[in-house]
């Protein structure tokens, strides 16, 4: 199927080298944050609060910030 598609193409490898350069650079990404994530530096950046207007470790019992 996809082989009569791209018969009829003059720059059949352009898409097959987009998708090859985009599957390696997710690759890279996601192995980079999986193998050489620093978990004190994660750690840290987890506890940061989403708005300006709440102080570090004003949240709930339950996590919610109130």
């Amino acid at each position: 199927m996809f082989g009569q598609f791209y018969a009829g193409m003059r720059w059949a490898t352009l898409p097959t080298f987009a998708l090859i350069l985009f599957l390696t650079t997710f690759l890279v990404v996601v192995l980079r944050t999986i193998f050489f994530a620093h978990r004190d530096e994660i750690d840290r950046l987890e506890h940061l609060p989403l708005d300006a207007d709440t102080p570090p470790g004003a949240a709930d019992q339950n996590g919610r910030r109130s």
